[in-house]
């Protein structure tokens, strides 16, 4: 096995449905229809691509399994028929650049499934290394790769490409300070998010454990608020945050409201009186922006109404 050559099936080096045999491309040359995945490998142990795309195509949409024509993927047309649905094969993505020198318009070839943050590491692999962007983890937890597409922010990593479009443009989030094509500089968010003490102030003098029941009043205002993860998201799509430096913003509300909620918590009249000020819960005009595009479902407009209460009534 010392001298194996490990071959890379692909779609595109063809596969037939009566041997159920499909070509390889291997690291180096081209191997033939048949070819065995490794050198010395027995014909019974030969491995081919049929099974491989069955299972890929099982975690297709049914919708998009059910509208193909053939199992070949031919690419003599510019299209394939997706049920209802006109699936083009390439997507024109426009990126807005910071230099502008740089290239702004792709042609990128679509897969199936395909999320925007694969738009973007299609581009950089294939037609420009340079453009800049952010991402990390690729499952929604890090907040790192928030852009817009066509005007709405989104995480790149979690937003699938619409099935039923060629084209779309892709733009640095709002209201923060472009560092380079889709990299903001976020330091004005954090900011924000600071000036409320979004941190537990514990209160003293505790002998044991506080214990919050799970079907407690305190308990159902805070989890529906938790679980933010700082993409800015939220600061992106309110118009007030974004337009002027005067307002705290979504976010650092939501955190805020979250820990005076909290019995726990030391700092609850402090913290309100911050959030209650000139730049605080007043300058909320409820576009409801932020819970529009809060990609883990949190509800900040309804945090910043909360805190309105609470300045009336008093603290919780």
């Amino acid at each position: 096995m010392g001298n194996a050559r490990w071959l890379t099936p692909r779609p595109e080096a063809g596969y037939s449905e009566a041997s159920g045999q499909a070509s390889y491309l291997p690291v180096t040359g081209q191997a033939t229809a048949g070819t065995p995945l490794a050198t010395g490998v027995s014909d019974e142990k030969e491995c081919y691509s049929g099974a491989i795309r069955t299972e890929a195509r099982r975690a297709l949409p049914e919708r998009v399994n059910r509208g193909r024509k053939n199992d070949n993927h031919a690419t003599g047309g510019a299209a394939d028929e997706v049920g209802d649905v006109n699936l083009a094969r390439e997507i024109k993505v426009t990126v807005a650049r910071s230099d502008s020198e740089s290239r702004t318009s792709f042609m990128v070839e679509r897969r199936d499934p395909m999320m925007v943050l694969d738009l973007l590491l299609a581009i950089q692999r294939q037609d420009d290394p340079s453009i800049g962007f952010r991402y990390s983890c690729r499952v929604a937890m890090c907040g790192t790769c928030t852009v817009r597409i066509d005007g709405r922010t989104v995480l790149a990593c979690q937003t699938p490409v619409p099935i039923d479009t060629d084209e779309v443009r892709l733009d640095p989030i709002a209201g923060l300070p472009v560092v380079r094509d889709l990299i903001v500089d976020t330091a004005p968010f954090w900011q924000e998010w600071a000036s409320v003490t979004p941190y537990l102030v514990p209160v003293e003098g505790l002998s044991e454990p506080a214990v919050i029941k799970p079907d407690s009043p305190e308990r159902q205002t805070i989890d529906p608020a938790l679980n933010c993860i700082g993409c800015g998201a939220c600061y992106s799509s309110c118009g007030i945050a974004g337009s002027r430096r005067d307002f705290i913003g979504p976010a650092a509300l939501n955190r805020a409201m979250v820990l005076i909620a909290d019995s726990r918590d030391a700092f609850g009249a402090e913290r309100l009186q911050a959030v209650t000020g000139t730049d605080g819960v007043d300058r909320c005009h409820y576009i409801y922006g932020c819970t529009a595009d809060c990609p883990k479902g949190l509800d900040p407009a309804g945090a910043i109404r909360q805190l309105r209460q609470w300045r009336i009534n008093g603290t919780p």
